[in-house]
């Protein structure tokens, strides 16, 4: 899995933000993150292992998580539920 340096995340995030205000309410912004959820890649069949699966959560859920060249954590959900793969 490849990381990303702290600055891209941070300006992604400030990204997203801005997107996110721009948008008029809570169903254009909760519509608007199920979009960008199915637009991510989708985790490998090894990574939808009972090793990375997220136990007790309602839907099926997995999580990947690594390191960023500056040690900060970044994980990967999936779920075959649209509106919380990415986010969940």
């Amino acid at each position: 899995m490849d990381t990303v340096a702290p600055s891209s995340i941070d300006a992604a995030v400030d990204e997203l933000a801005d997107e996110l205000d721009l948008l008029g309410d809570w169903e254009q912004r909760y519509r608007h993150l199920i979009d960008l959820g199915r637009d991510l890649e989708p985790l490998s069949e090894a990574e939808h292992s009972d090793e990375h699966k997220v136990r007790g959560c309602a839907s099926q859920v997995w999580l990947v998580a690594s390191r960023d060249a500056g040690q900060r954590a970044i994980s990967w959900p999936s779920t075959p539920a649209p509106p919380s793969n990415g986010w969940a």
